[in-house]
């Protein structure tokens, strides 16, 4: 248990609750399964959000079960015009974020945030749009360069990061 104190040191080496709990909210965990940083190593998009919803498994087990909820939005990505005309009318819709946690919080009604590959990704004019409507209509929408970057906002739009 950290004190209250920002600057108040304590011992907590022999608290394993508090490491694991540590541990998963930075993405470094002890397991067999991959880590974030691993699956983001191929720096496409597809990587990072890959990456986003293992730590966002990880952090639903370990510290938070409702970002269990959080789901992707399958909106982009190159189709063929059969398909493409198909999720139109299914209702696809330009611009909508890759990921949506249905979780109110902070007098917002829940969580959109537009994945983009670390340093190089940019937001189309359909993005920008989509995202000032959804600010507009009660959400928070947040663009994100990597998964870490996604990590860090969802930790401070569902208060985890005090949460250890």
């Amino acid at each position: 248990i950290v004190g209250s104190e920002p600057d108040e040191w304590m011992d907590v080496s022999h608290d394993t609750i508090f490491h694991s709990k540590r541990a998963v909210l930075q993405g470094e965990w002890l397991g067999s399964g991959p880590l974030p940083r691993d699956l983001a190593l191929k720096g496409s998009e597809h990587g990072e959000q890959t990456a986003l919803f293992c730590w966002a498994s990880a952090v639903a087990r370990v510290v938070d079960q409702r970002l269990g909820l959080m789901f992707a939005i399958p909106n982009g990505g190159k189709r063929d015009p059969k398909t493409a005309a198909m999720l139109k009318a299914e209702g696809v819709r330009k611009g909508v974020p890759d990921v949506f946690l249905p979780v109110p919080c902070g007098g917002f009604a829940g969580l959109f945030v537009e994945l983009k590959k670390r340093r190089v990704g940019r937001t189309s004019d359909s993005q920008d749009s989509m995202i000032e409507q959804l600010v507009n209509n009660g959400y928070q929408a947040k663009v994100a360069y990597g998964w870490r970057e996604a990590a860090e906002i969802i930790k401070g739009y569902m208060e985890l990061r005090n949460c250890v």
